[in-house]
């Protein structure tokens, strides 16, 4: 019985030793994460996540954390994936609502993002963060001024937070307080001394009013905060060049060269500032002198021939990628992807597939070769070859929005217009701001019979670009194709303000007249249109359509005969004229008619339908 009572004693303290284990490693890597976190060792942080979430994937702070950590290192797509799991399993989570709102924002979901900030203020109607990101939807739906009410209260309940300093500042510029807003960031710099985005706000700010001092001192604060950041520095470098201070330009990048272990960048960022000065000589002499310094240093040769390249010195390329093959197995792939580049731009595909199947016959799942496969299959009509190359490359990298946009057009080549929408809808979650995949996803609703996600496509390019006229004239069709009169009239009107061609925005003012039965308006509009635009097809039969709604056939007749007795060349005339009188019956009149369109016009197939019409007749 003792030696029962033993073992089980024995193996309580067993459990719970093996208990204190577990939880003491949860601990440590908590610990561990924390601190990496705080260091800004991001890839450390998620490693040591992962190992709390191993021992327990339940624990909220971990997951709260790892998700955090995702967000940092840009993997927004994963990040959004564990908001939402952490959501479903805990909806009062605050946190993770906020977050993954702040995500949807990013990702032009704007609504998405309304929808967590509601959930948030319905739990803590005062919560400032909740507030910001309203007040975000609001400014990413062109709703400035509801966003500017908004952040107000969440600046006046917490005036401390970044973002909402931030979003303040930006929409007090927006409603043409500038000064205001360098003052509440300037005033907010004693509590965030180290804020790179404060900083950057204020040296843009200085640099659009024209205060070059006070823009240099920030620029200056930005590289002393961020000493790896070549960015940065090249930010600075440039500032004195335009501002016409081309020594310290170069003071700014021999320093770095100088102090520099990888001397890569700032080397590059130096051949970089001679191009921008337009001496592309010396900017080749100076890159050539490093790479005979350091030959082994193959980023500074694929600079060069990436120059030469561009510079339609394709021989120069031609041989430093060559001379990478043969020299560096470590650079050879890299250099064969490259040439096979090179042959695709001359005209070579047979010689640029033989390249690239190399580089995957070693390594099949190289993203650049099979990117550059598939954009041949692509050219080659080979729709159903692309797709399956742009997906490999998808499932490696899901969040490569160019891919993305290749796997929709080549959705596009095979009929798959469903499947084309779905990709370019993904694309523009990943590049909200890429003006091109909103028009791309407007044409492909267009035809395929969906006006309304059509126009709504062009309004988002419309905001993009508000004043480029293409677009316009382009909503301004989309509204019309969605029975849309009165969007697509302000669309008009802004075209025309705009300097747009005044034929065709009295033509379009003509047809939203038309479309509302305003017959004697929609006359007016054709007539202004064809003053802009003598002898105009569509104004011309838009006119002659609106005179017959208004039971006014002479007036038309008589108004086609004075506009062929003045434009003697205008076969429309007398193909409209003919069918008049073929409707009321006049035959040989209207044959006449037709027969002189004929003449001017022998090419254009219109007239001789009606005119067989007339003979049966």
């Amino acid at each position: 019985m003792k030696s029962i009572y033993k073992l089980l004693v024995l193996c309580i303290l067993a459990f719970l030793v093996a208990c204190g284990g577990v939880e003491g490693r949860k601990v440590k890597h908590m610990e561990k994460a924390a601190k990496s976190f705080e260091e800004k060792h991001y890839d450390k942080a998620r490693v040591s996540y992962r190992n709390v979430l191993k021992i327990d994937p339940k624990d909220l702070p971990a997951r709260l954390g790892y998700a955090e950590t995702l967000m940092k290192l840009k993997e927004w797509r994963q990040a959004a994936g564990q908001y939402r799991g952490i959501i479903e399993e805990h909806p009062e989570s605050k946190t993770a609502k906020l977050n993954l709102g702040q995500l949807y924002l990013l990702a032009n979901e704007a609504a998405l993002a309304m929808t967590l900030a509601e959930e948030v203020l319905a739990m803590d109607g005062t919560n400032p963060k909740a507030l910001t990101l309203k007040a975000g939807s609001f400014a990413s739906q062109g709703k400035q001024s509801e966003a500017l009410e908004i952040i107000k209260q969440a600046y006046t309940i917490e005036p401390n937070s970044i973002d909402t300093i931030l979003l303040y500042a930006s929409l007090l510029r927006w409603d043409k307080k500038g000064e205001q807003a360098v003052k509440l960031v300037e005033s907010e710099l004693g509590n965030h001394p180290e804020s790179v985005t404060l900083h950057t706000f204020l040296s843009r700010a200085y640099l659009s009013a024209g205060q070059m001092d006070d823009a240099e001192r920030e620029l200056k604060i930005l590289v002393e905060l961020e000493p790896d950041n070549i960015k940065l520095k090249n930010q600075l470098v440039f500032f004195y060049e335009k501002n016409g201070k081309p020594q310290q330009a170069e003071s700014v990048l021999t320093t770095l060269i100088a102090n520099s272990e990888d001397k890569t960048a700032p080397i590059i960022s130096f051949f970089d500032l001679h191009l921008f000065r337009g001496d592309k000589d010396k900017a080749v002499a100076m890159l050539r002198k490093e790479i005979n310094a350091d030959d082994d240093n193959h980023d500074l040769q694929f600079r060069l021939a990436a120059y030469f390249m561009k510079n339609e010195q394709k021989d120069e390329a031609q041989k430093i990628y060559q001379s990478l093959i043969e020299s560096d197995e470590l650079s050879a792939e890299k250099a064969k992807i490259r040439m096979a580049y090179l042959y695709e731009t001359q005209g070579k595909p047979e010689e640029s597939k033989a390249l690239i199947d190399e580089v995957l016959l070693d390594n099949a799942g190289n993203i650049e070769a099979l990117t550059l496969r598939g954009t041949l299959y692509l050219k080659d009509k080979d729709a159903l070859s692309a797709v399956s190359d742009f997906r490999t490359v998808l499932n490696a990298d899901p969040d490569n929005a160019e891919i993305i946009k290749l796997l929709g057009s080549a959705h596009i080549m095979n009929g798959d217009a469903d499947l084309a929408i779905d990709m370019f809808k993904s694309a523009q979650n990943l590049k909200p701001r890429d003006i091109q995949i909103s028009m791309q996803l407007a044409t492909l609703y267009k035809q395929n019979g969906k006006p309304l996600e059509a126009a709504k496509q062009m309004e988002v390019s419309h905001r993009l670009a508000p004043e480029n006229i293409q677009i316009l004239e382009q909503l301004a069709q989309a509204y019309m194709s969605a029975n849309n009169a009165d969007k697509s009239e302000l669309a008009v009107q802004r075209f025309i303000e705009l300097g747009g061609d005044m034929a065709r925005g009295s033509y379009y003012l003509g047809l939203i007249a038309q479309s509302r039965n305003q017959h004697e308006d929609a006359v007016a509009h054709f007539s202004q249109s064809l003053e802009a635009k003598r002898g105009a097809v569509e104004p011309m039969s838009g006119k002659v359509r609106s005179l017959l709604a208004q039971d006014k056939k002479k007036d038309a007749l008589a108004w086609l005969t004075e506009v062929a007795s003045q434009l003697k060349d205008n076969a429309v005339a007398y193909n409209l004229k003919g069918e008049l009188l073929l409707s009321d019956k006049e035959y040989s009149k209207a044959v006449a008619a037709f027969e002189k369109a004929h003449e001017i016009k022998p090419e254009w197939w219109v007239p001789y339908r009606s005119h067989a019409m007339a003979y049966v007749s």
